[in-house]
């Protein structure tokens, strides 16, 4: 087995946790009635998915997303709301600096689909995140998992083989697009299965 060259994480519900009905919660008090099914509509939609690949501004998709939501709500409110899905793993938080303390060398990086709104408030928000290397953002590529073109994106940016690269992401289908493109991936359950996906690939925590 080829040596692991590079560590990434997916960051939402890997990195750091989210709960998207907290949105909902935190919309409530602005007119939300509610739609059939927000988890759908946030990651899937056509709105979201555009904002995810950095193809609408924020201002925009604040204005969009309120009417379609039909909430009164200024954009500032909205973006609290929006942001207010996270907490934080602090199991997580600790295997990435053990990870950084042990094997300084070593790139460790996010490849995540997100959006310029959820990532800002992210990175000023938890601070481990500034000992992470490398950033392969939805947003910033134009582009999300499981689609090709974001993983050749990581492999060019982190400059090593695909099979060289240990990745970890909650969704099955896309660790399965992961290992098609080459990667070395494992599907993440919890830090226990995760601590023992490293400890196999020679990254021992």
């Amino acid at each position: 087995m080829e040596r692991i060259e590079a560590v990434l994480f997916d960051l939402g519900n890997v990195l750091v946790n989210f709960d998207l009905k907290r949105f909902e919660k935190a919309i409530k008090p602005y007119g939300y009635k509610g739609i059939d099914n927000i988890n759908d509509f946030i990651t899937k939609s056509d709105i979201c998915v555009k904002y995810m690949k950095g193809s609408l501004t924020s201002a925009v998709f604040f204005n969009k997303v309120k009417n379609i939501l039909d909430i009164e709500i200024d954009m500032k409110s909205f973006y609290e709301a929006w942001n207010s899905i996270f907490y934080p793993s602090k199991e997580m938080e600790a295997i990435v600096r053990r990870i950084k303390e042990k094997y300084s060398s070593l790139p460790i990086g996010i490849m995540s689909d997100t959006n310029k709104a959820h990532y800002e408030f992210l990175e000023g928000e938890y601070a481990f995140l500034s000992v992470i290397d490398i950033k392969i953002l939805s947003f910033k590529v134009g582009a999300v998992k499981p689609g090709e073109r974001i993983f050749n994106e990581a492999v060019r940016t982190i400059g090593v083989e695909a099979d060289k690269i240990f990745y970890t992401d909650d969704r099955m289908d896309i660790v399965e697009g992961a290992n098609k493109a080459g990667f070395r991936a494992f599907h993440f359950k919890d830090t226990r299965k995760l601590t023992r996906d490293l400890n196999m690939s020679g990254v021992k925590i």
